[in-house]
């Protein structure tokens, strides 16, 4: 079929999408009941009051690193003499938000052409990108929110990293201080390290396989020394209820069900980590030599000169108040990823979609098309590892593009059926749930929550669901796993076997 048909065909499906999610009243339920979540009311405020209180140091780091969207608003309409009233505001956001996603599927197209990718591929990668919970939900429902920004700031990196315009990289990088907290130090990566191949699963060329099974299972056990410190921080008394007492003190209370949930759940993500870690297998000494001559002099003295000017003004403008560090992200990673078993996997399914099952499938195979890319790549892929335990997916979202589009060379291998990715594209569009209600009345009843905006994340969020969500989203996730599992081995889903 003509590309030009085929991408006619998506663009319009995600645009009467979002245009629905719209029209159902998601802007009338801010303007009308006026209850945000805490992020959201803070850069309300930002988008109404920027330009009188930027130099007065009232914002605290986390603050300014996610800014950049509200303050550019807020001039805009101070320049214009346009009130800033909740509903003006709101409308410039949500404008603001399908700007973005314009600008991302122009980019994303771009790289399409580049790459030479089959119409096919091109489908699901594009179904992985854009028909998903986060663009046909979440940004609609949430417009104050850094997240389409980080999305777009993440594809036009990759575009400019894969093109190699490290100045534009570089730009969009600094510019990404302000939008997205880890956007500025991946740019930094990206930038610093040249884009020559690293072998990291050569086991001829490799430590004794003992050292390295004692290196990935003290990465597993490193879960729990940071549970333990969790409990020595954080509970009110040195006793299982008080143990208890700290998952139910937060925000995620309504995942925790009992300490035996809580040890699988424990026990669990040790394996998770293990398996993600087992196919790695190098030379140290071999690392550490690549990783000097992937580095200039010129780019280091450059990414140091950045960091250091960027770390001054964050400084200079910040009122010093930490509201968010390394131990409470800490706790609040080790505490959603433990509520539950498997809970950041089955709520990075419902929020991304079917990229989860691909990667877990071909984790080894996604590796070694990653380790192509260089060390730097690499850097970026070792974060994904990192925040995704986390179940709060938004967390990764800047991380989709640097991880699915690369993950295509495989899908291009693989030798699809034409219909398998229109049955992608259905199947991510039924799993992006737009079509669900929220803020209902008949909803509430389902949350222990008073504040209506989490009656969504309730359903719908990992770190915030409720355990009937979690049940119907973990069926859901075996279901088509094993679904795939047997149409790729039965070759039902191939022309050729693998």
């Amino acid at each position: 079929m003509n590309r030009i048909f085929i991408r006619s065909v998506l663009l319009f499906m995600v645009f009467s999408v979002v245009a629905y999610s719209l029209l159902k009243g998601q802007m009338s339920f801010y303007a009308v009941k006026d209850i945000i979540g805490l992020d959201q009311s803070l850069y309300m405020h930002v988008s109404m009051f920027f330009t009188d209180e930027i130099f007065e140091q009232s914002y605290n780091g986390y603050q300014l690193q996610r800014i950049f969207p509200f303050a550019l608003v807020n001039i805009l309409f101070e320049s214009l003499s346009i009130p800033c009233s909740a509903p003006n505001l709101m409308l410039a956001l949500i404008v603001c938000n399908v700007f973005a996603l314009v600008v991302s599927i122009i980019v994303f197209f771009r790289i399409s052409n580049y790459l030479h990718w089959k119409i096919s591929t091109e489908i699901i990668a594009f179904s992985i990108l854009f028909v998903n919970f986060h663009t046909l939900k979440y940004i609609e429902y949430t417009p104050f929110n850094t997240d389409e920004f980080a999305f777009l700031s993440s594809i036009i990196m990759l575009d400019a990293w894969v093109k190699k315009r490290q100045v534009l990289l570089l730009c969009v990088g600094v510019i990404g201080t302000f939008i997205w907290p880890t956007l500025f130090i991946s740019a930094l990566i990206l930038y610093l390290f040249k884009q020559s191949p690293i072998s990291l699963m050569d086991k001829s060329n490799s430590q004794p396989l003992s050292l390295w099974y004692l290196v990935k299972l003290g990465a597993a056990l490193l879960v729990l020394p940071i549970l333990l410190l969790t409990f020595i921080k954080y509970a009110p008394t040195k006793t299982l209820n008080g143990f208890a007492d700290i998952y139910w003190g937060d925000w995620f209370g309504y995942n925790y069900i009992n300490i035996w949930v809580t040890v699988i759940a424990t026990l669990c993500l040790m394996l998770f980590v293990y398996k993600m870690l087992e196919p790695f297998q190098f030379n140290l000494i071999y690392f550490w030599k690549k990783i000097v001559e992937s580095v200039t002099l010129k780019r280091f003295v450059i990414v140091c000169f950045v960091y250091g000017v960027m770390k001054i003004l964050l400084w200079s403008l910040s009122n010093d108040d930490p509201y968010w560090d390394m131990a409470g992200m800490l706790k609040h990673t080790a505490l959603r990823s433990t509520a539950l078993p498997f809970v950041f996997l089955e709520a990075h399914f419902l929020y991304f979609g079917l990229i989860v099952v691909l990667l877990i499938f071909n984790w080894k195979r996604a590796i070694a098309v990653y380790e192509r890319l260089g060390i730097g790549f690499m850097l970026i892929i070792a974060m994904c590892l990192i925040l995704c335990v986390n179940p709060e997916s938004r967390y990764m979202i800047y991380l989709l593009p640097f991880v699915a589009i690369p993950f295509m060379a495989i899908v291009d291998q693989m030798k699809l059926r034409t219909w398998v990715s229109w049955l992608f594209l259905y199947m991510q569009l039924l799993l992006s749930r737009f079509w669900l209600p929220v803020n209902q009345d008949w909803l509430l009843i389902y949350f222990r929550l008073d504040v209506m905006h989490y009656s969504m994340n309730g359903l719908v969020n990992g770190a915030f669901q409720h355990v009937e969500m979690y049940i119907v989203g973990s069926v859901l996730f075996i279901l088509i796993s094993i679904i795939y599992y047997w149409g790729v081995r039965k070759s039902y889903f191939l022309i050729n076997k693998l």
